[in-house]
């Protein structure tokens, strides 16, 4: 299992970034990974959290519309949110 490194994701590239909420208990980053990969091929990496997870892009344009696309897709039995990456998140 990845443990993120730092505090309060500030590895993160906030510009080529998906913030994603509502991910259920147990979630690992392949399924992250592959529901991203499913709707982007400009998807880098994933890293799953407490209830929520980053979705790395590889650049800031393909964030906006990687966000509309898995905004309310399904992860296991709960639909996620998503938005951009930012340090409120």
């Amino acid at each position: 299992k990845g443990k993120g490194k730092g505090k309060g994701g500030s590895w993160v590239d906030a510009k080529k970034a998906v913030w994603v909420g509502n991910v259920p208990e147990g979630t690992t980053y392949q399924e992250v990974l592959e529901l991203a990969k499913s709707v982007s091929n400009e998807v880098k990496w994933a890293e799953v959290f407490k209830g929520t997870a980053a979705i790395g892009m590889a650049s800031p344009e393909a964030v906006a519309s990687t966000v509309t696309a898995l905004n309310g897709a399904m992860l296991g039995t709960q639909a996620i949110v998503t938005d951009a990456w930012s340090k409120k998140n």
